[in-house]
């Protein structure tokens, strides 16, 4: 009987081992994603509201963003606004946006935002909504944006 319980000690030490070395392996394959400056634009009534962020990568490898969703909206989407040939014209980004390496992308008004349609609550400047960002070959992350009253303008920082 010692000896079985030496052997089952052995082996779950012997485990243990085995996911520790593993473990840094699995956080280094792993971008680092973060959110700064999360906020929405609120738009009264039941027309669609915008959501602006930049999305930071600290990861040795590209990250791609293919889409969001959130329990507040019925529908999100990514979305690019533009100008061409003197005409304002917004777009549905297909197959998600590239963020290179130690790099960023932001999400701010004349450009890309996300598209939030289809309100499941009662919404107003001051609440705050959680969007879940989906990736490709990345586990999902969870940002808190507040929402801003209709004439917030961010402040530029560079």
């Amino acid at each position: 009987m010692v000896c079985v319980i030496e052997k089952f000690f052995l082996l779950s030490r012997g485990a243990v081992l085995w996911l520790a070395l593993l473990a840094p392996a699995a956080v280094m394959a792993s971008p680092a994603v973060a959110v700064s400056h999360p906020w929405i634009r609120f738009v009264p009534g039941e027309s669609p509201m915008a959501g602006y962020f930049e999305l930071l990568n600290q990861g040795d490898e590209p990250l791609v963003l293919t889409g969001a969703s959130s329990q507040d909206f019925g529908g999100v989407m990514i979305h690019q606004s533009a100008i061409e040939h003197g005409q304002a014209s917004m777009h549905h980004v297909d197959g998600g946006l590239s963020v290179p390496a130690h790099g960023s992308l932001r999400f701010a008004p004349g450009g890309y935002h996300l598209m939030l349609m289809g309100r499941q609550r009662a919404l107003k400047a001051g609440d705050k909504v959680t969007l879940h960002l989906e990736f490709r070959h990345h586990p999902p992350v969870d940002a808190t944006f507040p929402i801003k009253p209709v004439w917030y303008q961010e402040e530029k920082s560079e």
